[in-house]
């Protein structure tokens, strides 16, 4: 196998959100598709809207329960499962209790909690028009998640919630993937008068919306930087290596919210500079110099960020900005396991 599999510029941070918006708007027509558990239906609809959702994918079972079981399901589970949402899902879920229960869904960057709340079981979504969705909450729902948004129980659950995923972005950006059960089981641990062990279903929720993931082999939740484009190398650089349980410093936690490390910042600061002017319009020193320091953690070389840049440049190279770029490739921190022509 070889690296030349999928070329560097197709593993761009730009190409690889792309890609995700393509994927999520495929999801949502899909989605279109289903009926609401709530109201009538016919058991087909019932089926259909089960098959979408976290039930389905956490009972690993295709055949639904009755729509009335799946209701109360779906009521008696907001109470715990609202606190751990995504703050995207909280959003979209203020703004259709404002606006009536109804509202369009234009911004590729709620596509992901939009499908979200659909597989909660909670929304419905029918598509106005390409890259438009009309994201639906059922009336009797409404009301109870307003509620429940009010309390301070709410709010502080919340707050627990917005430092895990802080953390969480952070040792992303410091090790490029990390194992979702990790992290649980060191919540549970510190949390035990926080969340409940039958919370464990909602926090995978909460990741797999908030995160991108795959599943291993051994059916554990991965989750991955959004700029890892090719993670199974990366995991598999690290095969047989103690990596569940890193050990960063408080100042690299902190670096790593930032996505900035120390050591690395000279060198992203030098090469932005050169830059400045020197790309197409279309193009931002500060967007490119960050797409090419996340190749540089994946392996990319010289020539390979050369050849990158090529494409973006709007005057020729001069020696400033090459060296420039060598000394980005030189300095950033590559993600653990992958080290200068690793995958060369």
């Amino acid at each position: 196998m070889t690296r030349k599999a999928v070329p560097w510029r197709e593993r761009t941070l730009s190409v690889l959100d792309a890609q995700r918006d393509e994927s999520c708007i495929r999801q949502l027509t899909q989605a279109c598709d289903r009926g609401s558990i709530f109201g009538r239906g016919s058991a087909r609809t019932w089926q259909e809207a089960y098959e979408g959702s976290y039930l389905a994918l956490e009972n690993q079972n295709p055949e639904g329960p009755g729509a009335e079981a799946l209701r109360r399901a779906v009521k008696n589970s907001l109470s715990k499962e609202l606190p751990l949402i995504s703050i995207r899902e909280e959003m979209l879920l203020q703004r259709l209790i404002i606006f009536g229960g109804s509202f369009p869904v234009i911004d590729p960057d709620e596509y992901p909690a939009a499908l979200s709340l659909v597989r909660r079981l909670w929304c419905t979504v029918r598509q106005v028009n390409q890259g438009t969705f009309m994201i639906s909450l059922h009336e009797s729902l409404g009301g109870r998640i307003a509620s429940i948004m009010q309390t301070p129980e709410y709010h502080e659950r919340r707050q627990n919630l917005f430092t895990l995923s802080a953390t969480l972005h952070s040792l992303l950006y410091l090790s490029g993937f990390y194992f979702a059960q990790t992290m649980i089981g060191q919540l549970m641990r510190e949390h035990q008068d926080v969340f409940s062990e039958k919370e464990k279903l909602y926090l995978m929720r909460f990741l797999m919306v908030e995160f991108d993931y795959l599943w291993n082999g051994q059916r554990e939740l991965v989750l991955l930087h959004p700029g890892l484009c090719c993670p199974e190398e990366v995991i598999s650089a690290m095969s047989g290596l103690s990596f569940q349980e890193p050990h960063f410093t408080h100042q690299m936690i902190l670096d790593g919210m930032r996505e900035m490390l120390q050591e690395e910042r000279p060198a992203v600061d030098a090469l932005r500079a050169e830059l400045e002017g020197a790309l197409q319009p279309e193009y931002s020193a500060e967007d490119t110099v960050n797409e090419l320091k996340l190749l540089v953690k994946q392996g990319a070389g010289f020539e390979d960020l050369r050849a990158i840049l090529a494409d973006q440049m709007a005057t020729a190279f001069h020696p400033g900005i090459l060296a420039a770029l060598r000394r980005l490739e030189a300095e950033t921190v590559r993600w653990a396991g992958v080290s200068h022509g690793v995958l060369n």
